[in-house]
């Protein structure tokens, strides 16, 4: 019988009124007449409820008694009795929630209550079948019985020779039942046995599988105060839940217990996971997911998915991941120490944003290295991966070597500050670099190929290969702020310049002096674009093999001569208003240029 309090006495006074009326309501009305005492039960029910509650209320937190359990089973005994004593009726049932499911609530709430002060007292010890009948007495393991807290420590040995291997369902009813351990757990079992309730222990947890005989697990282990030992286990091992620990060591028995896939990805803070000191290596493990920090080596010749999802700092590593086109991903925050990962696969590094010495290789070809993150390199960085794809769009600063070896465009958009170095990339053809003066870096490209090259300004104008190694080789190049003179007739195949000078401040006459000459040696430069952002102060185009020139910006003085192959100036630009006159000389070049003219400042 299920029925609820609000519902029925609304009902009841809402019929009751019609009592008055003609006979066609009679049957109605016989039914209302049982109703009212229905009603009368209900609401003394409804108000025994609520007194329970609060009753279980202002229990929790503290411990109970005897007396208390008592007095709260014999109410709820009560309460049931009352609620099925209420006759059936359609109208009612119709009509009212669920009464029972109130009641149900508050058995819920006192199992909990229940569970949150069951102790089992001193050191919960099953290593033989006496010490097992011993538990049995002191622990209830029925399904509705609450787990417990020990108050010492487990010790459980199950194997065929004390007699517990074949007793291992009671001994696994035992386990399921503990929640808590004040002290430390060790569990050696010949069988599978299973703590599927524990969730603290403050001392160190040794769970061992007896040479790969048994699996035991622990799957809600949040928190070990102490250290945690697995040994013996074999196949899947994996505590997901497992989150403050302080080393876990992790020990296989050749030949005997081999781990193939190993979880324990919560683990936070200093947790380590290890199988000798400062060191894990699994021979055969696929699946690898760990929190925490790793230690110096990691070795895992046959994983294919290798996840390290905590963040923080990470100091030495050397990290292998071995399986065929593996995944592969580490949530730290900053590389403070010397970093090698080797891999078959992709290399994921998405939330680092500062590395120091850090080699990255990886076997697979057309791979992706994501460092999207890192804004900073502070130690030599070098990105040995048959990759396609580096990314590197954060980093704006860079105070090491940085070499990248399989990619062909080399894109760099932040990068605007660096020690003095040298970027090496042997198979790029292009360099983007747009925010990058040259001043104290070095920039080796592939040789013996067409080039691609957009940086800031080239430091070094006297002899730019000091600064780009492979300068005769550029065939399109990109300043965006050219603070020298620019003289690129060493760039001997260069067909494209894209040029932008910047602003001497403050204006003054003849303060604007930088240069841009472009001259017979130039004999592949076909374009050059003068952009709408540029100051320059003498642009002197002279007996080249130049066909379309593109002026705009400011430019004080112009000199664009001799050269037969021009077909198109676009004459854009103006005067810089404060600085000396402006000169345009325009001289010689096809047959509809014969001309000269000089631009007085005060007609600019």
């Amino acid at each position: 019988m299920k029925k609820g309090l609000l519902g029925l006495v609304v009902i009841a006074l809402t019929v009751v009124g019609c009592q008055n009326y003609d006979d066609q309501f009679d049957d109605l009305n016989k039914k209302i007449a049982s109703l009212s005492s229905d009603v009368t039960s209900l609401s003394s029910i409804a108000a025994s409820v609520t007194a329970l509650d609060a009753k279980i209320t202002s229990l929790q937190g503290d411990a109970l008694t005897d007396a208390d359990l008592a007095g709260i089973l014999s109410e709820i005994a009560a309460l049931e009795t009352a609620v099925e004593a209420i006759p059936d009726n359609a109208a009612i049932e119709a009509e009212v929630s669920d009464l029972n499911a109130e009641i149900d609530t508050i058995l819920e709430r006192l199992g909990d209550l229940l569970a949150a002060n069951a102790f089992y007292e001193g050191n919960l010890t099953i290593t033989n079948l006496g010490q097992l009948a011993n538990v049995q007495e002191l622990m209830n393991t029925g399904a509705d019985d609450p787990t417990v807290t020990v108050k010492g420590n487990v010790l459980v040995t199950v194997t065929s020779a004390n007699g517990l291997k074949d007793s291992i369902a009671s001994v696994n009813l035992i386990l399921s039942k503990i929640r808590a351990v004040q002290g430390t757990v060790t569990v050696t079992s010949d069988a599978d046995a299973s703590l599927p309730a524990l969730t603290y222990a403050t001392g160190d947890v040794d769970l061992n599988g007896t040479d790969g005989k048994a699996a035991i697990t622990a799957a809600k282990l949040l928190t070990v105060d102490g250290n945690m030992s697995l040994t013996g286990l074999t196949g899947v091992v994996a505590f997901p839940a497992l989150s403050s620990v302080g080393t876990v060591q992790v020990t296989e028995v050749a030949n005997k217990a081999t781990v193939t896939t190993l979880n324990l990805g919560a683990l936070t803070g200093a947790a380590t996971v290890q199988t000798t000191g400062g060191q894990l290596v699994l021979p055969n493990a696929t699946n690898v997911h760990l929190g925490g920090v790793l230690p110096g080596v990691v070795t895992l010749a046959k994983c294919v998915d290798f996840q390290h999802l905590a963040g923080g700092t990470q100091g030495d590593l050397a990290l292998t991941i071995g399986g065929k086109a593996a995944t592969f991903s580490l949530g730290s925050t900053k590389f403070n120490g010397t970093i090698t990962v080797t891999t078959t696969g992709d290399i994921s590094l998405p939330n680092v944003t500062e590395i120091a010495t850090t080699t990255l290789v990886s076997s697979k070809s057309d791979n992706v290295v994501d460092l999207s993150a890192v804004t900073k390199i502070v130690g030599p960085v070098d990105i040995n991966a048959k990759s396609t794809d580096v990314n590197l769009t954060a980093l704006k600063t860079l105070n090491s070597t940085l070499n990248i070896h399989g990619d062909a465009t080399i894109d760099l958009p932040a990068l605007a500050t660096t020690a003095v170095t040298t970027i090496t990339a042997p198979l790029a053809t292009s360099f983007i670099a747009p925010k990058l003066a040259t001043t104290s870096v070095v920039i080796s490209l592939k040789p013996s190929t067409d080039l691609t090259v957009s940086i800031l300004n080239l430091a070094d104008t006297t002899t730019p290969v000091n600064d780009i190694l492979d300068w005769a080789r550029v065939k399109t190049f990109t300043v965006a702020a050219q603070t020298g003179d620019l003289d690129v007739s060493a760039a001997v195949i260069m067909a494209t310049l894209n040029y932008t000078g910047k602003q001497v401040t403050p204006v003054a006459a003849g303060a604007q002096n930088n240069t841009l000459s472009i001259l017979a040696a130039n004999t592949k430069l076909k374009d050059l674009v003068i952009s709408a952002d540029s100051y320059l102060g003498t642009l002197t185009v002279s007996g080249s093999a130049m066909v379309n020139l593109t002026t705009a910006g400011a430019i004080i003085n112009t000199d664009v001569r001799n050269n037969a192959a021009l077909e198109a100036f676009n004459f854009g630009h103006t005067h810089l208003q404060g600085d000396t006159e402006s000169s345009v000389k325009i001289v010689n070049n096809d047959d509809d240029q014969h001309f000269e003219c000089t631009i007085e400042l005060e007609k600019c």
